[in-house]
């Protein structure tokens, strides 16, 4: 026979596994729009570091050729 203490203790068990479900449901759907937005952030900055490497050694090819010219012609002067 059930007994009114089992009652409320059956109850209270039913309150916790609701509890533990909506937590369980909010953390996937947290989960669910952070990894869609570091998503779009990592290939955002995988783009940008591509690019700054780029840019990185054009100036480096263009402005380097230049440099060791005139620290040559510097080194020169001073003897």
């Amino acid at each position: 026979m059930i007994t009114w203490h089992d009652f409320l203790a059956q109850q209270e068990r039913y309150k916790d596994l609701l509890y533990e479900t909506e937590n369980h449901r909010l953390v996937r759907q947290m989960l669910t729009g952070r990894e869609r937005r570091e998503r779009f952030y990592c290939r955002t900055l995988a783009w940008l570091g591509r690019h700054l490497s780029a840019w990185g050694r054009d100036l480096q090819e263009r402005y380097d050729v230049g440099m060791a010219s005139t620290a040559l012609s510097a080194a020169n002067r001073v003897r």
